[in-house]
């Protein structure tokens, strides 16, 4: 099956309610949050994690979740770890699935030598090393077990596969790109691997401990805007994840000093440009697997 080339925006109807376009213009300017160094590769040598596993790996109960998250901008954040700046609260676990608590970058030491299959999917934003998470999980891996990690790297791509560039001086159409640039600072500022994607590949195949490595990249419609039936819906099923991938971002956003009116204004117009297809655009989601060596 082929990726979409193709789009169709000739039967898209705007509600009344989403006639125009939500814009805070008029506001006085403001200054986006300071730029950080473009690089995540930060590597170290010493772990900061007991051998226990007692303190930091929790079983969720309603009694440890109040103690493990706080109420910020109206969302349930996690109380334990400085990085991770996404919603994770009941919405967010119902959403996800989410079982058990452990701030993986103090380390996994109390897990070496358990683990048959390592899968780490999307979550670069809350990683301060992720270089040092693929030594890791080297690591906690039995010999044969399998890496799999799965990142995207926060932009949008037109479609001819290019980067669409867009920044924070300004706000304007396409709002979902630009969405996704002030996110892209916020994961920074805060210490995430925003750019975790670009190194996966490089990180597993020259990593000593694994073989036989396979990379893949899957390019998703941001939207409905496929011809295709397979991609639409595909597209139709993203528009409902970005849209909540969005709300679970907003205190990520706020948290670093965006103001409220400036990330009402890219939500609401994100959520009408994604919902009407006003912007084909894809996301690139990279994804690399391997074998740890069984030992000579």
């Amino acid at each position: 099956m082929s990726y979409p080339t193709t789009y169709d925006i000739s039967d898209t109807d705007v509600d009344a309610e989403d006639s125009d376009i939500y814009s805070v213009a008029s506001l006085p300017p403001f200054s986006p949050p300071p730029s950080v160094s473009a690089s995540s590769h930060t590597s170290y040598d010493v772990s900061m994690r007991s051998g226990s596993p007692t303190p930091s790996v929790w079983s969720m109960t309603s009694s440890i979740r109040a103690h493990a998250f706080k109420q910020e901008y109206g969302r349930g954040i996690n109380n334990y770890s400085e990085v991770y700046k996404l919603a994770a609260d009941d919405d967010e676990v119902d959403r996800l699935g989410l079982s058990e608590v452990d701030d993986i970058n103090l380390g996994l030491e109390h897990f070496y030598g358990d683990f048959n299959v390592v899968h780490a999917q999307l979550i670069a934003s809350g990683i301060k090393d992720y270089f040092n998470l693929v030594e890791q999980i080297s690591h906690v891996l039995r010999p044969g077990g399998l890496i799999i990690l799965a990142e995207w790297d926060f932009a949008c791509y037109d479609l001819n596969r290019q980067r669409v560039r867009v920044g924070t001086h300004e706000l304007k159409a396409p709002w979902w790109s630009r969405w996704l640039a002030f996110a892209e600072i916020a994961i920074r500022n805060s210490g995430g691997s925003a750019d975790a994607a670009t190194h996966i590949r490089s990180w597993v195949t020259e990593h000593p401990a694994f073989e036989d490595p396979v990379y893949e990249e899957h390019w998703l419609p941001t939207s409905a805007w496929p011809r295709d039936p397979f991609w639409k819906r595909i597209g139709a099923i993203m528009v409902d994840d970005i849209s909540e991938f969005m709300k679970s971002g907003r205190p990520m956003l706020l948290g670093s000093g965006v103001p409220e009116a400036v990330v009402n204004e890219l939500e609401h117009n994100a959520r009408l440009e994604i919902k009407h297809a006003w912007y084909p655009q894809y996301i690139l989601l990279k994804r690399i697997y391997a074998r740890k060596k069984h030992p000579q």
